[in-house]
């Protein structure tokens, strides 16, 4: 395969970003050009062969803070929605770390037999769409206790609940023939750590402020074209699905007695619990 052939840097001053590549394109043939981008999305892409996120024990219980109108749409339709995860607001969702990036470009420069600069106008170049506009996750915090922090991360209004369940029950009460993927997710440093290869690992790695969530993940990313933009909605068992729901701290009675209404229409076999946030410690001094 020919070399990409590096001009001086006052000339790259001069030109535009990509106007060497350009250049170079028009010296190569149509299968010159494809093994090149085939190597350089190979680089994007290559998979850590067996790499799986980690797993917790099938017992763990885990929590999923949830707004009441979003209660009585899994009741209803038994099914849980799915967000595309290139709608979340962590900027860094999907992206790999920046030692990351700096092996690809190593790699591209072997390949190409080019420099460092010119290496990462070709993974521009070549830019690939990422694998974050093509996945749907569902998330849960895993953790023996409620969260007084998430309560108030994920709800606006006293007006909601946490569903419980444990990572067996999860994974038994998703209905679908897709691919589903699950684990914890793992939280690093962007600028130091460097994550396996492929398109999974960079939906399992979070930024380390985001330690306090402890996230269990459910992710799919189905092979047909034209998904829906913000989300899908997966079927569920919902029998299976919610082992407990916790009311909000700050619920009043006629909340509870709402609930405890729903559960009955929809015939939910689970327990309905107060939280035990602001409740009195019940000893005396």
């Amino acid at each position: 395969m020919k070399k990409v052939v590096i001009e001086s840097k006052s000339t790259k001053d001069i030109k535009s970003k990509y106007s060497q590549l350009f250049d170079f394109h028009k010296n190569l043939d149509s299968e010159e050009e494809n093994e090149l981008k085939k190597y350089v999305e190979q680089v994007k892409t290559r998979s850590e062969e067996d790499w799986q996120p980690p797993q917790p024990s099938s017992d763990a219980k885990i929590w999923r803070y949830i707004s009441f109108t979003q209660l009585l749409s899994i009741l209803e339709r038994e099914e849980i929605w799915f967000t595309n995860a290139s709608k979340f607001e962590d900027p860094y969702e999907g992206m790999v770390p920046k030692p990351n990036i700096e092996h690809r470009v190593e790699k591209v420069q072997e390949i190409a037999g080019c420099d460092q600069d010119e290496a990462k106008s070709l993974l521009s170049f070549y830019d690939i769409e990422g694998v974050t506009s093509r996945t749907f996750v569902n998330c849960w915090n895993i953790s023996r206790h409620e969260s007084a922090a998430l309560w108030e991360q994920y709800l606006e209004s006293s007006q909601g609940v946490a569903v419980t369940s444990q990572v067996r029950d999860l994974r038994e009460a998703i209905l679908t023939d897709e691919d589903v993927k699950f684990g914890e997710i793992e939280y690093i440093d962007y600028n130091s750590d460097r994550i396996p290869e492929g398109p999974i690992p960079p939906l399992y790695h979070k930024r380390n402020s985001f330690e306090h969530e402890n996230e269990f993940r459910v992710s799919l990313i189905p092979e047909k074209e034209n998904n829906p933009k913000d989300g899908k909605y997966v079927p569920v068992d919902t029998g299976k699905l919610i082992n407990e729901i916790y009311l909000p701290p700050s619920s009043r009675g006629w909340f509870f007695n709402l609930i405890g209404e729903v559960i009955e229409t929809y015939d939910v076999d689970c327990e309905l619990k107060e939280s035990e946030i602001l409740s009195s410690p019940g000893y005396g001094v």
